[in-house]
């Protein structure tokens, strides 16, 4: 019986190896899984550390041999930075604006919060920092032309931990009623001062400093006045058929240079704080899903801005389903 043992030991196959190559390809594939939006890039970098390491590794090779072969990929660890991107025109936490920065947030971005209200920005910034992402709060006046250029020189800085922004969002804006021959010169100002003046100012920083990079995403929020006007609001359409052309003019200047340029046309009311502070019933006189969800807009604008480059989006309109129009 041991000589039947020994006899046995002797032709069984020995263990089976890892094969290197499926081995480095495993490793890439964890590598690529480690760019993927599912957790902010922080807590990712930390648990698949040691795939990046493997990956760009052979067995038998020294360390110095290892450091040359990351720098002929032209990746250091210290260099990897987060994606980011300004969101422009923040108030409260549940408007639009908010929405927009928890959104981008969720996708492993840095978001620049960007508003006039400091109190408001931090809280928003805390509440996205809590949910573990990345939330920078900037206090800017964007109707102001040094205000725009200094929030610029800040987002586009080297050594700030984030790659430059590929998403910027133009979402400034107010309206009222104003009776048009009780209009004064300082109201029509203050109008186009936050319309078509800011969002030149915005637009033209990203010419400037994106554009040469050959990509990213630059939105502007429109309104349906952005395609009529209507009696009190001469105003408000006046200012938002501006923004409407400006961002035609970019798209088809500089689309072709990789920067998509996209004028969402919000076309009802947003279920936000401020429609609820200024019309309580507004959402009972609706109704079911009579009010854009702020949540579900921001989901729109995330789309625009993922989308493949042969089939870009320049205008969207967006409207609950009962809404006349």
């Amino acid at each position: 019986m041991e000589e039947s043992k020994r006899r046995y030991s002797s032709i069984r196959p020995p263990p089976r190896r890892r094969s290197l190559r499926k081995h480095q390809s495993n490793s890439a594939h964890r590598f690529c899984m480690l760019l993927t939006p599912r957790r902010p890039l922080r807590t990712r970098l930390k648990r698949h550390i040691g795939s990046l390491i493997i990956l760009l590794s052979t067995p038998g090779k020294s360390a110095r041999a290892s450091a040359d072969t990351m720098e002929s990929h032209h990746i250091k660890l210290g260099e990897i930075k987060m994606k980011s991107a300004v969101i422009i025109g923040v108030g409260p936490e549940n408007g639009l604006g908010g929405a927009l920065c928890k959104r981008v947030a969720r996708e492993g971005y840095r978001v620049y919060v960007v508003g006039r209200t400091e109190q408001r920005l931090a809280a928003l910034s805390q509440a996205i920092r809590s949910a573990g992402g990345e939330a920078q709060e900037m206090v800017a006046d964007v109707t102001q032309e040094q205000d725009v250029v200094s929030l610029f020189d800040q987002v586009m800085a080297q050594g700030n931990g984030a790659d430059a922004p590929d998403l910027v969002v133009y979402n400034v804006g107010n309206n009222r009623r104003i009776d048009f021959r009780e209009m004064s010169m300082a109201d029509f100002d203050s109008f186009m001062r936050t319309g078509p003046v800011g969002a030149f100012l915005v637009g033209r920083e990203v010419a400037r400093r994106i554009v040469p990079l050959g990509r990213g995403t630059l939105i502007f929020t429109g309104a349906s006045a952005s395609l009529r006007g209507k009696p009190g609001f001469g105003h408000f359409s006046a200012a938002k058929a501006a923004v409407r052309m400006i961002s035609q003019s970019m798209a088809r200047e500089y689309g072709p240079q990789g920067l998509h340029v996209a004028h969402v046309i919000i076309d009802g009311g947003i279920d936000g704080e401020r429609l609820r502070t200024l019309n309580p019933d507004a959402a009972s006189q609706r109704g079911e899903d009579g009010l854009l969800d702020p949540a579900a807009i921001a989901d729109a604008y995330w789309h625009i801005h993922t989308q493949q480059r042969s089939a870009w989006t320049q205008e969207l309109d967006l409207r609950p389903f009962k809404e006349q129009f």
